[in-house]
């Protein structure tokens, strides 16, 4: 099933591997847990019992019944020596497995909103139009593109148009990386701007999350940009261009800082022009784009491409559901684990119910009664710890790769969380609880 992805594509020996090395150690620690978990359970049992009678309330007054009432102790009191059932495990197990299910159904929606929206990676604009500028040849390309800006922004239905300097080479802290800038000549709309902003004085800048991170630099932090030091006011996000930067490696000027250092005009240079236009809500794209085509120098215009850090997140979109269902699965095995137990190791008491004159179907209810109450205390506890593990995660992830880390949280599982994990739990109460109905009372009792 591993590696996914580009990784894949490129591992030399695919195919079963085993590592011993690991597999070894792995063991032995295990082992050790175990036994230092078990000497420790030795140790306090060696010191003898609690003084006194340990008195619980329970939540009694919520279940009307018998059933209820003996499921809820089940499910609440772990019982010593041979009686004890791991509750407490079962609770952390789906606990666990809930919490893991919504953290990764927020990683997954908030991966899906960046593969969906291009702004998200660095495309403000709706799409781009060549502007017919000669870098090489005119010295002032603000100009030279005037009137072909004119009329793009002349159609009813765009709302900003600039022009777009991408992918110039310049020295951040003394590392190469594409320079950005641009000139509004209808609305304010710009770059991406992730945190802070974009910078609009003489010796300001925004810079990407790598080159941020690779420079040990913070928002307003001087930093040496060509030789000149300028102050960070802001964390960006630039498009992909041919240059093969990442999306985060880069810098942001304001338009007189980027024309002052003649960036544009150097030897060897492999930015370029392009006008970037936004469209007003409720625009048809397909139709406006069509309408610029007899603006643009081949007769097309220029949409989105995702980088290859998208691409790369879009490679995971099976891992998801299949890490979610194996969560899941754990949570479930944890609880069914806990109801074996329990009808075996309680059976005496089960046993004592059918001679005060409880029915089979009663005591089968107990089961069932006890594993919503593992379950519903499990969700109770993993939502929120699910959608804290799905915010450090998404923003793990998101400042590795220089994105906005506010996540996306998925609602609709928070919602169908405890509904479905108790539905799934009374599912693997149901061989349980048959079991316990049929426990014979004098079969059960003859030993006491």
């Amino acid at each position: 099933l591993t590696p996914i992805g580009v990784a894949r594509r490129v591992e030399p020996e695919p195919g079963w591997y085993v590592d011993t090395a690991v597999l070894s150690l792995g063991g032995f620690a295990l082992v050790a847990i175990v036994a230092g978990v078990a000497a420790a359970a030795a140790a306090r049992l060696a010191r003898g019992p609690a003084v006194g009678p340990q008195r619980r309330r329970s939540l009694r007054v919520l279940y009307r019944s018998v059933p209820g009432a003996v499921g809820f102790r089940f499910a609440t009191d772990p019982g010593r020596g041979k009686r004890a059932v791991p509750v407490r495990s079962a609770i952390a197990g789906v606990a666990l497995g809930v919490a893991g299910v919504i953290a990764v159904g927020a990683v997954a929606a908030s991966v899906q909103r960046v593969v969906g929206d291009p702004s998200r990676y660095g495309y403000s604009w709706a799409f781009t139009v060549s502007d017919g500028v000669d870098n090489t040849q005119d010295a002032d390309p603000v100009d030279a593109a005037s009137d072909r800006a004119r009329q793009i922004a002349a159609d009813p239905d765009v709302d900003a148009v600039s022009l777009l300097w991408l992918g110039f080479r310049t020295d951040v802290a003394g590392h190469t990386v594409s320079a950005f800038a641009r000139h509004a000549y209808q609305g304010v709309r710009g770059f991406v701007i992730v945190h802070g902003r974009a910078p609009t004085a003489a010796g300001e800048v925004a810079l990407g999350a790598k080159t941020l991170e690779r420079a040990g630099l913070g928002l307003g932090d001087s930093v040496d940009v060509d030789g000149v030091a300028m102050r960070v006011v802001g964390q960006s996000l630039f498009p992909a261009t041919d240059d093969g930067y990442e999306l985060a490696d880069g810098v942001l000027f304001a338009e007189d800082d980027f024309r002052k250092l003649d960036l544009a005009h150097r030897s060897g240079t492999q930015g370029f022009t392009t006008f970037g236009v936004w469209l007003k809500p409720g625009a048809d794209l397909a139709a406006v784009a069509e309408r610029m085509r007899p603006l643009t120098d081949d007769g097309d215009v220029t949409f989105a491409r995702p980088p290859v850090e998208v691409d790369q997140l879009r490679q995971l979109d099976d891992l998801p559901p299949v890490l979610a269902a194996f969560l899941l699965l754990v949570a479930l095995l944890a609880v069914g684990h806990a109801l074996v137990l329990t009808v075996r190791r309680r059976a005496s008491d089960l046993a004592v119910l059918r001679a005060l004159g409880c029915t089979p179907a009663q005591v089968q209810r107990a089961v069932a009664w006890q594993a919503t109450t593992l379950a519903a205390i499990g969700v109770a506890v993993g939502i929120p710890l699910g959608l804290l593990l799905g915010r450090a995660v998404w923003a793990a992830v998101a400042r590795g790769y220089g994105f906005a880390d506010d996540p996306v949280w998925p609602w609709l599982a928070v919602a169908l969380a405890l509904p479905v994990t108790v539905l799934l739990a009374n599912a693997g109460a149901w061989f349980p609880g048959r079991r316990a109905a049929r426990i014979r009372p004098s079969a059960a009792l003859r030993a006491e």
